[in-house]
C-alpha cells in the first residue's frame, strides 16, 4: 500500500506537519516583515485549529438557538439539509466575524422554526456570505430610517450631511450615514452602498429625482433586503 495522501488536504496536512518539524525553517519564516508570524501560524498547524475554533462557536450558537424553538417546522429533505451544512461550515471556517457566524446561525434556526424551500436557505447563505458586517449595518440603518413625505413615505437614508443640507422642508429630515459611521472614510461607505445596489439590496433613490438630490444621494432598502432580515433577525 502506497503511503502518499489520498487526498489535497492530507497533502497539505502532512506538509504542515514536516514544516513544524524543521525548526530552522520556521525561524527563517517569522523572519519574514510584516507577515511572518501568521504565516508561521498557519502554515504551522495553527491555522486549522482556528477554523475548528469558528466552528465550534457556530455550533454552540446554533445549538443555543434551536433549544428555543417550541415547535420545529423544518422541512427539507435530508440531503439538502446536508448540502445546506456544508455549505455554511465552509463559510464559518473562513469568517472570523463573531457577527457574522451568529448569521449564518440563525439562518439555519430560521430554516427549522418555519417552512421554506431549499432555494429561500441557500439564497440567504449565499447573501450572508457575500456581505460584511458593514453591509449589514448599512441596510439595518436603511431598514429603520424613518418615513419620509418628500419620498413618498419611503425610508430614505442619505449619504451625507452636505446632501442633507440641499433639500430640507419641514420635516423632512434624514439619517445621514456619514454621520451615523463617522469612522469610515466616505469612499469605502460610497463602496459599500454601490456594491449593496449591485446586489439587489439597496435602491438609488436619489436618481431620478434631480431637484431633490442626485446618484447616489439618497437609498432605500429594498424588499429583498426586508426578506433577508426576516433570516438574519434574531
Amino acid at each position: 500500500m502506497s503511503d502518499h495522501p489520498d487526498t489535497s488536504k492530507e497533502l497539505v496536512q502532512k506538509a504542515a506537519e514536516k514544516y513544524s518539524e524543521v525548526s530552522a525553517l520556521r525561524a527563517a519564516v517569522q523572519l519574514i516583515p510584516y507577515i511572518g508570524g501568521p504565516l508561521d501560524t498557519l502554515i504551522g498547524g495553527e491555522g486549522q485549529k482556528i477554523q475548528q475554533r469558528r466552528i465550534a462557536h457556530f455550533i454552540e450558537e446554533l445549538d443555543r438557538k434551536i433549544k428555543v424553538i417550541e415547535t420545529p417546522k423544518q422541512s427539507l429533505e435530508k440531503e439538502e439539509l446536508y448540502d445546506l451544512m456544508v455549505s455554511v461550515f465552509e463559510q464559518v471556517a473562513k469568517s472570523r466575524s463573531i457577527e457574522k457566524r451568529v448569521r449564518f446561525a440563525q439562518i439555519i434556526s430560521h430554516e427549522i422554526a418555519t417552512v421554506n424551500t431549499i432555494e429561500d436557505v441557500e439564497l440567504a447563505i449565499r447573501l450572508v456570505g457575500e456581505l460584511d458586517d458593514l453591509h449589514i449595518k448599512i441596510l439595518h440603518l436603511a431598514i429603520h430610517a424613518p418615513a419620509s413625505e418628500l419620498f413618498d413615505g419611503l425610508k430614505v437614508l442619505a449619504f451625507s450631511s452636505d446632501i442633507q443640507k440641499k433639500f430640507v422642508v419641514g420635516n423632512n429630515t434624514f439619517p445621514v450615514l456619514t454621520n451615523l459611521i463617522p469612522d469610515i472614510p466616505k469612499p469605502m461607505l460610497g463602496l459599500i452602498c454601490s456594491e449593496l445596489i449591485s446586489k439587489g439590496l439597496l435602491r438609488d433613490e436619489g436618481a431620478g429625482r434631480p431637484f431633490i438630490g442626485g446618484v447616489k444621494e439618497y437609498f432605500v432598502a429594498t424588499d429583498l433586503a426586508a426578506w433577508l432580515f426576516t433570516w438574519i433577525r434574531n
